[in-house]
């Protein structure tokens, strides 16, 4: 379901990079969804930075190098 984004929302929105920006969006939206929400509001987009920003390491996915082969590959 898409939902519709106040002002204030969607400008807190562009303020993150645009690598991750579709991904944010996305999240932001099942927040507001969870909270029953017809339209996402600044207090959803700071919810989910908090809860972010709290496990960012179930949202961050790391790689380990194992065998470095130099600079000749």
């Amino acid at each position: 379901m898409k939902l519709a984004w106040s002002q204030e929302a969607e400008e807190a929105v562009t303020k993150v990079p645009f690598f991750v920006r579709k991904r944010v969006r996305k999240r932001v939206e099942e927040e507001a969804l969870r909270t029953g929400a017809r339209e996402v509001r600044l207090e959803h987009v700071k919810e989910w930075k908090k809860r972010y920003l709290h496990h960012m390491e179930e949202e961050v996915k790391w790689y380990q190098v194992e065998t470095c082969f130099g600079p000749s590959g």
